[in-house]
């Protein structure tokens, strides 16, 4: 049985259908685009941390997952994830959090943030 709880994050999480626009071409809606996916990402973190603070860490889990595919290179999804990744115990998770990170951010040629790194560190014991 869902509660009403589980159904309200299911409209929340499952609202974002993707880029707006997404292909059009339209010039006119990238500031519009920009921040539908920004306002869908910060929801989906505030979300999360809401689950999480009342006891539920795999619903907070779940979120977070998805926060980091719509998220894209974003990185504070990405550490978020792995903190709760870790703290349950998944550290086969952190890892592919972390490699699944350095991926995206290589196919723009960029690096990790210090933060994000120094973090990954702690958490794979080096």
């Amino acid at each position: 049985m869902i509660t009403e709880r589980g159904f309200q994050r299911s409209r929340t999480i499952g609202a974002y259908g993707g880029e707006f626009a997404e292909g059009r071409g339209y010039v006119w809606a990238e500031g519009i685009r920009q921040e539908i996916h920004r306002r869908a990402l910060d929801a989906h973190l505030r979300l999360a941390q809401l689950e999480e603070a009342d006891g539920h860490d795999r619903e907070a889990m779940d979120i977070l997952v998805r926060a980091v595919e719509i998220g894209g290179c974003a990185e504070e999804p990405c550490r978020r994830l792995m903190i709760l990744q870790a703290r349950l115990g998944r550290t086969d998770a952190v890892a592919s959090t972390w490699l699944n990170l350095q991926r995206r951010l290589a196919e723009l040629e960029l690096d990790p943030e210090p933060a994000t790194v120094t973090l990954y560190r702690r958490m794979a014991g080096q």
